[in-house]
């Protein structure tokens, strides 16, 4: 299992998932004989934008634009930690692909349409995103 922590050391961004009634983390199982890193970033597109499907170009290019060493992680569980920089990055590049999202009529350009203009889908696994203040020492494996 892998994800990312995106933070700028005094916030992070985190889900809500309806169904579980829990705050979680961006992230999840992997699929075949994806590497972690590879696990992370897929997760984190289909859990942030609700795309039916991603095109390989897109991971390909996300792949040689972001850093996956910054690494927290324990046997069961890899947190990649990034920048909310990354995440703007990450959010310019998926905007080039025009791709369709379950949960955005049109996909978001900054954070703040990122978090204000997700629409609300049943059963989905994150229903909403916020960003919460960063505590010391924050537990990433839960």
């Amino acid at each position: 299992m892998a994800g990312i922590f995106f933070t700028d050391e005094k916030i992070f961004l985190c889900g809500y998932s309806q169904h579980k009634h829990k705050i979680t983390g961006i992230g999840g199982k992997k699929q075949n004989n994806e590497l972690p890193y590879e696990t992370a970033l897929r997760e984190t597109l289909e859990e942030i934008f609700e795309f039916d499907n991603i095109p390989f170009e897109l991971l390909n290019e996300l792949n040689a634009s972001l850093t996956f060493n910054n690494i927290i992680g324990s046997k069961k569980y890899t947190n990649f930690i990034m920048s909310l920089h990354d995440l703007e990055l990450i959010l310019n590049i998926v905007n080039k692909y025009h791709l369709k999202s379950r949960v955005y009529k049109t996909l978001p350009k900054n954070l703040g349409e990122l978090i204000y203009q997700r629409e609300y889908v049943n059963n989905i696994e994150i229903s909403k995103l916020y960003f919460f203040p960063l505590k010391e020492n924050p537990n990433l494996y839960s």
